[in-house]
C-alpha cells in the first residue's frame, strides 16, 4: 500500500516509546515551517496532527500530480479508476461510499472521466435510478501508469529514511487509521452523525 493511501484512506511491531524531543531542534524545524515558534511554545509537546499530516499529504499529491502531467490527469481523477480496477464495475452510490464522497461530487468527477473515455456509466433497465460505472481500457492504462507515479512520489518523500524507519512510519500510520475507524464506528453506534467535512 502506498503512503498516500495510508494517509488518506497492516501493522508492524511497536517501535517502543518515542524519544524525548529536543526543544531546540523542534523550534528549528517548526514541523517544516507549518507551525510558528509561538504556537509551538504554547502547545508544548502537543502535535497538531491534522495540520502536519495534511501538509505532508498536500506535498505528496502535488509531487504525484507533477509526475502525472505527461498523462494529462490528476490524482483526484485517478482515485475512482483505482477502485474500479480493484473491485470491478460498481454502482455510483457504492463507488461514492468507497471513496468517502457524496454522489454529486463523484458525478462531477465521472463526467470528466467519461468525457475522456476513461470510464462508462450504464443505467439499469430494471431500475432506472441505478447507474453502474465501469472502467475502460484507456482507464486501465492510466491506472498502470499511476502506480509508477505514486512510487516515485513515495520514494522522494521517504528519502533519507532507513528500511526500519519506513516500516515504523507505515505501522504508526496504520495504527492511526485503525484508531480513527474505531472512533467513527463508536460515534455511529452512539447515534452521532459522521462528519461530512472532507477538508
Amino acid at each position: 500500500m502506498d503512503v498516500i493511501q495510508q494517509m488518506n484512506a497492516h501493522s508492524c511491531a511497536s517501535a517502543g516509546p518515542a524519544p524525548t524531543p529536543d526543544p531546540a531542534s523542534a523550534r528549528a524545524s517548526n514541523w517544516g515551517g507549518g507551525m510558528s515558534e509561538s504556537s509551538a511554545s504554547l502547545q508544548g509537546e502537543y502535535i497538531d496532527l491534522a495540520r502536519f499530516l495534511k501538509s505532508v499529504l498536500n506535498s505528496l499529491v502535488r509531487t504525484t500530480n507533477d509526475i502525472l502531467k505527461s498523462q494529462e490527469v490528476t490524482l483526484s481523477l485517478c482515485h475512482p479508476l483505482r477502485v474500479l480496477v480493484d473491485e470491478g464495475a460498481l454502482t455510483v452510490s457504492v463507488l461514492a461510499a468507497r471513496l468517502d464522497m457524496n454522489n454529486s461530487s463523484l458525478c462531477r468527477l465521472l463526467d470528466r472521466l467519461e468525457d475522456r473515455g476513461l470510464c462508462a456509466r450504464t443505467r439499469s433497465k430494471i431500475d432506472r435510478r441505478v447507474v453502474t460505472v465501469e472502467i475502460s481500457t484507456d482507464g486501465r492504462r492510466i491506472v498502470r501508469g499511476l502506480s509508477g507515479a505514486l512510487h516515485q512520489a513515495d520514494k522522494a518523500h521517504l528519502a533519507g529514511m532507513t528500511s526500519q524507519e519506513q516500516a515504523s512510519l507505515r505501522a504508526m500510520l496504520s495504527k492511526m487509521m485503525e484508531n480513527g475507524t474505531r472512533m467513527a464506528h463508536s460515534s455511529v453506534a452512539g447515534g452521532e452523525s459522521p462528519s461530512d467535512d472532507n477538508d
